[in-house]
């Protein structure tokens, strides 16, 4: 027996729907407990539904495994608490009744089984999309996308299915890794080269050059030599995957890349490997399955384990047609895309007297030992005004204030470390109108703890990506006026003392 078994959820939310061959459980929303009883006509499937997801959960938390860190440069700790398919706020054995974490994107088995005594395996797939964005319209992620790497894409453009949105991010992701790689150097490693011409270096290769010359007057000499070279099988890897890229995504391609630092380092790389046409792709994938162990090229480990899995993804295996990878999936951290996106707005709707220090600028050391780094310091000169935290989490909009204390003891914290006279955080919003809440942290200060809402449209409201495009940069601007008129600023200005 083979099912086909499909699960859709949205980040930071329930599995809201499930299809089995093709078939919705009806009214699975909204009557999820009818289905999880001993008498229910799916109970096997449903047994096999959590058996799988829990399989999910442990292969995205296992270092070497299934999660994909688009945005890089974050710490071991970090990535561990990135890696988890279940949002930590929700405590039950039961995985229907968990919410999603922070992870988007797709994770296909093909063949699981649900224990080893059976025969039987099902086809499993599933899609956690973001929930500001439709099924068939992911307008918010790739509108964000866009804005964190730099890419020139008009809203016409984005007009995509949910397909087309993997197409745009395994692109994006190719790009961005390799950005973080290269880095003024090409990754080198010592390579064995067989040669037979009149440049004789390394060793002589008697056997082979008695079959090769032998009884002609060619001044040849048949060798072999050793060199550290940029002309190596992860180099080969690397053009291959450009190249697929291409082949299969040539206007995004040539959208993204077209001219700029990154296609020169592509062109230089071609040129100073060669040989790279001499293997054909699958050939070059087994070659590249060792991990990179060298500590001065790990981020070309990144990038190597990047290029197989966009290989993969788009249907290239190390092993013949036949024997396709029985597991499929590019998942992502929807809320490291938020920060870096807030960091690109911010830094153009700030007031005009205050500066910005973003994270990176922003770690400080406690006793010497621990690191608090807050995403975002407004200054007013020399002097930490308010700290500000990016958090994607649906609780904020929900104003869930038991699985948000944590979250606002931090602030409190960067606060106190900095110094600074509030702070707070932003967060996504699908109201109306985004906005603005102040309250005092206690009683015995006037320091206020900010939470500000950035609307964002619903994609399902708009009839095309231009018309959401038009409405997000209109939201835009509205959060512009509430930074503006911050009491901690307006005060400021007025000559009050905050």
């Amino acid at each position: 027996m083979h099912k086909r078994i499909v699960l859709k959820g949205k980040d930071y939310s329930l599995i809201d729907e499930i299809f089995i061959d093709g078939k919705p459980l009806e009214n699975y929303a909204t009557e999820k407990e009818k289905w999880f009883k001993p008498e229910s006509p799916y109970e096997t499937e449903i047994k096999i539904i959590n058996c799988f997801l829990e399989e999910v959960d442990r292969k995205v938390s296992d270092p070497k495994g299934e999660f994909v860190d688009i945005i890089g440069n974050n710490s071991d700790t970090e990535r561990g608490n990135k890696r988890r398919l279940f949002a930590d706020f929700e405590a039950t054995n039961e995985n229907f009744k968990k919410r999603l974490g922070g992870l988007v994107g797709i994770f296909r088995e093909k063949e699981f089984r649900f224990s080893d005594n059976t025969e039987d395996t099902y086809d499993i797939e599933l899609r956690i999309s973001c929930r500001f964005d439709g099924d068939k319209k992911p307008f918010f992620l790739i509108y964000m996308l866009s804005k964190c790497f730099d890419i020139p894409l008009s809203m016409d453009e984005i007009d995509a299915g949910i397909e087309d949105f993997f197409e745009f991010l395994m692109v994006i992701l190719f790009k961005n890794k390799l950005e973080e790689a290269y880095e003024g150097e090409f990754f080198k490693t010592y390579q064995r080269f067989q040669k037979n011409d009149d440049r004789l270096k390394g060793a002589i290769d008697i056997s082979r050059h008695i079959r090769m010359n032998m009884g002609m007057a060619n001044g040849k000499v048949a060798y072999s030599y050793r060199e550290n070279t940029v002309d190596n099988y992860i180099n080969h890897l690397i053009i291959h995957t450009y190249m697929q890229l291409k082949r299969v995504f040539p206007k995004l391609v040539q959208k993204v890349f077209g001219v700029g630092d990154t296609a020169m380092t592509l062109s230089e790389l071609r040129y100073r490997a060669p040989s790279f046409d001499q293997f054909d792709v699958r050939t070059v994938m087994q070659k590249s399955s060792n991990p990179i162990s060298h500590p001065y090229y790990q981020n070309y480990e990144e990038l190597r384990k990047t290029c197989i899995k966009i290989l993969q993804h788009i249907g290239i295996s190390i092993f013949s047609d036949e024997e396709n990878d029985n597991v499929q999936s590019m998942l992502f951290y929807v809320p490291d895309l938020w920060e870096v996106y807030l960091k690109t707005i911010l830094e153009r709707v700030k007031p005009n007297e205050l500066t910005l220090k973003v994270q990176d600028e922003n770690k400080i050391k406690i006793m010497g030992a621990v690191q608090k780094i807050p995403d975002f310091v407004f200054m007013r000169g020399e002097n930490p005004e308010l700290v500000l935290d990016a958090k994607f989490k649906q609780s904020w909009e929900e104003e869930k204030w038991e699985f948000l204390k944590d979250d606002i003891m931090q602030c409190i914290v960067y606060m106190t470390i900095f110094n600074a006279k509030a702070t707070g955080v932003i967060y996504p919003t699908n109201q109306q109108e985004g906005k603005v809440k102040d309250q005092r942290i206690s009683h015995y200060q006037e320091k206020l703890f900010y939470m500000i809402g950035l609307e964002v449209p619903e994609s399902d409201s708009a009839p095309n990506g231009t018309e959401w495009g038009k409405r997000m940069r209109d939201s835009e601007n509205k959060f512009k006026e509430y930074l503006e008129n911050l009491r901690i600023f307006t005060e400021y200005d007025s000559g009050c003392k905050v």
